[in-house]
């Protein structure tokens, strides 16, 4: 099965990654003229996404493949959003290992 794939090394590298890009954000503050709501979504996003990456890393601890599966695919899903708007606020590259604006 595709959920038997998944692994706690990988699943934790990624939260990590999504922490750090969020951090870095966060630190770089809004860019000018940029809408703060969008801004405070943005950072809200990688936070809960690296939330919802460790609960499916204690998923994966606990031999819950399936509940890790969703769990991920939801943070994922959190960081893609996350990505779009801090392209949209003038990111030119969302690798998560670092923005650069």
């Amino acid at each position: 099965m595709l959920v038997d794939k998944l692994d706690a090394p990988h699943v934790k590298r990624h939260g990590f990654a999504i922490i750090a890009a969020g951090s870095q954000l966060e630190a770089l503050g809004p860019p000018p003229g940029a809408d703060s709501d969008r801004y405070a979504k943005m950072i809200a996003l990688y936070r809960k996404s690296a939330i919802y990456h460790a609960l499916a890393v204690r998923q994966l601890d606990k031999g819950g493949a399936g509940n890790a599966a969703f769990l991920y695919g939801a943070a994922l899903g959190m960081a893609d959003k996350a990505d779009g708007i801090a392209t949209d606020l003038g990111a030119t590259d969302c690798a998560r290992f670092g923005m650069v604006t």
